[in-house]
């Protein structure tokens, strides 16, 4: 066998690796979001799924070897991790100003009108 085929079978076998990988915790967080009926916990699990569960299912498109495949995937991948913390503060701080604060918790309301 070839280095390049070596090299070859190593990109594939990191491929499903991360594919199953990322449809494992994807499918624990889908489990986690049905389970918790706390929004703010039901929150953490769904950044599960939107950050390393996307990104890793997103990244085993390089074992396609397919070049505008990858570009796009690595594209999308870089606008999930830029955006998902964005859209999960958003709703954690709806949920806060919508409930009031949690029990020992020091302010009132929200915290950028206090």
């Amino acid at each position: 066998m070839t280095a390049a085929g070596v090299v070859s079978v190593v990109v594939e076998v990191v491929a499903v690796i991360l594919l199953f990988g990322g449809l494992a915790v994807t499918t624990v967080s889908a489990v986690g979001l049905l389970r918790f009926r706390d929004p703010l916990r039901a929150l953490h699990a769904a950044g599960l799924a939107s950050g390393v569960g996307v990104v890793a299912v997103l990244l085993a498109s390089v074992g396609t070897g397919d070049g505008p495949t990858i570009a796009r995937a690595l594209v999308v991948a870089a606008l999930a991790v830029v955006t998902a913390p964005v859209a999960e503060y958003v709703v954690a701080h709806a949920t806060q100003v919508e409930e009031g604060p949690h029990e020992g918790e020091r302010h009132t309301g929200d915290p950028w009108h206090e």
